[in-house]
């Protein structure tokens, strides 16, 4: 019901409705998951201003890109799955 991205509005809303449990409980589920994804973004960005500071090395190296599609497709297909998404890809090299 409540898909809203910003988690200062459910808490506002669980301060406004927090005499009813079953909606306290949701909204604490999607800020619970929210923070996980704010925590994420403040990670990617921390490590994102290391690699500009030249505070972490990278080590390239030759890679299989035909593996790694079939790898990220094979994640990919998982996570439709448990969605009921149908993909239109089908393995590489195969018509």
């Amino acid at each position: 019901m409540f898909q809203q991205k910003n988690v200062r509005l459910f808490i506002l809303k669980i301060k406004k409705r927090g005499d009813v449990p079953s909606f306290r409980n949701r909204s604490i589920d999607i800020i619970l998951k929210q923070a996980d994804r704010l925590n994420r973004l403040v990670e990617d960005l921390l490590t994102i201003s290391n690699i500009e500071l030249n505070e972490i090395i990278l080590n390239f190296e030759s890679i299989s890109l035909n593996t790694t599609i079939t790898n990220v497709i094979s994640l990919v297909e998982a996570k439709a799955n448990l969605k009921k998404i149908v993909n239109g890809f089908n393995s590489l090299g195969k018509s």
